[in-house]
């Protein structure tokens, strides 16, 4: 059964992450309400939740952040507007790339959304995933940066592309750390690449402008061997 309300745009992304002997691809989905702040009502949720429950075997929860299966905890049209449009991103994927069809049982997925989009990541393998996604003029404010930054983050690099890239690795080390600060860039690899490392672990992360009006980053664990 679809699940597709009205002024439901989707479009398919891919990620190519290749630098530092490290080559991987990540499907991704993004899904744009046209009608800002559509209001979905209790039965396009619960259905879509029904949807997403019945796929649940094949996602890597431990690896999933934030959950995609939880039904919005607070109240208020915008939440559920957000819930509604990010898991509609997570199901079109499923659905479009029959990932969970191919017999990969450790399926990663990353969500974000901002003001009327969301994305969707997907990464096979087991492989950690994050994914962030912000308006282009978002201001990042002194009291974020004192908070958030460290001094190396502000040596040449844009101040929204660290937030993208910290928010990413954040995510996508799902519980490994404690804040953002905790997140450190080690190399900028050309002006959409990034190398970071948090929680013992390190990442990829690629950072994109989409629709012309917002900013994206998908972050994936890396390790030194080569692999798709």
């Amino acid at each position: 059964m679809a699940v597709k309300p009205s002024g439901l745009k989707f479009t398919e992304l891919s990620f190519h992450l290749e630098g530092e002997g490290c080559l991987i691809d990540v499907n991704s989905v993004l899904c744009a309400d046209t009608h800002y702040r559509q209001a979905f009502n209790c039965a396009d949720i619960s259905i879509l939740k029904a949807h997403l429950d019945s796929v649940n075997e094949g996602i890597n929860t431990q690896y999933t952040y934030p959950s995609i299966f939880e039904l919005p905890t607070k109240p208020g049209e915008h939440r559920a507007s957000q819930w509604f449009l990010s898991r509609s991103a997570v199901f079109h994927g499923l659905q479009k790339n029959r990932l969970l069809q191919k017999g990969d049982d450790d399926l990663c997925v990353s969500i974000s959304h901002s003001k009327e989009v969301a994305l969707a990541a997907f990464c096979t393998r087991g492989k950690r995933v994050g994914v962030d996604v912000e308006k282009i003029d978002r201001n990042i404010s002194e009291q974020v940066i004192r908070q958030v930054y460290n001094a190396e983050d502000l040596k040449g690099l844009d101040r929204l592309d660290v937030w993208l890239v910290k928010e990413a690795v954040f995510k996508a080390s799902n519980g490994l750390i404690s804040d953002l600060s905790s997140v450190v860039i080690v190399k900028q690899i050309n002006d959409s690449l990034y190398r970071a490392f948090a929680g013992g672990l390190s990442f990829m992360v690629c950072t994109r402008s989409i629709e012309g009006s917002y900013r994206v980053s998908i972050a994936v664990e890396f390790s030194e061997r080569k692999f798709l």
